[in-house]
């Protein structure tokens, strides 16, 4: 888990999801105190993606940091479940941030997904 770069702020609602290994092409579990489940992401010409699973239990999101990338994306896409999600992308250095408009609470079966 620790190479996995997965880490939960219960407090802040924060997830902070950056790969110490593999970044391009990356798949792990994680937990956290309120759910578990996987997440992937892949680097590539076009970008980034990402997706976090929810197998067991909900997690409760506001905020969530990706790799870095040797560009602000241009554009980015979240999803819940197939529907988009408001955000907006705090870019500082080489790091991407992504606040929610509003907490979202992903829960059981369902996928956060970024597409940056």
């Amino acid at each position: 888990l620790a190479l996995s770069g997965f880490h939960y702020d219960g407090v802040r609602r924060h997830v902070d999801a950056r790969p110490r290994i593999n970044a391009a092409k990356f798949s792990s579990i994680w937990t956290a105190g309120t759910a578990w489940g996987t997440f992937s992401q892949a680097i590539g010409a076009k970008g980034l993606t990402f997706e976090l699973k929810v197998a067991e239990g909900e997690l409760a999101v506001r905020s969530l940091m990706l790799a870095p990338g040797r560009e602000a994306p241009k554009s980015t896409s979240v999803t819940l479940g197939g529907r988009a999600v408001k955000h907006q992308v705090v870019r500082s250095g080489s790091e991407t941030n992504l606040d929610f408009a509003e907490e979202i609470v992903v829960k059981r079966n369902q996928s956060l997904k970024v597409v940056a």
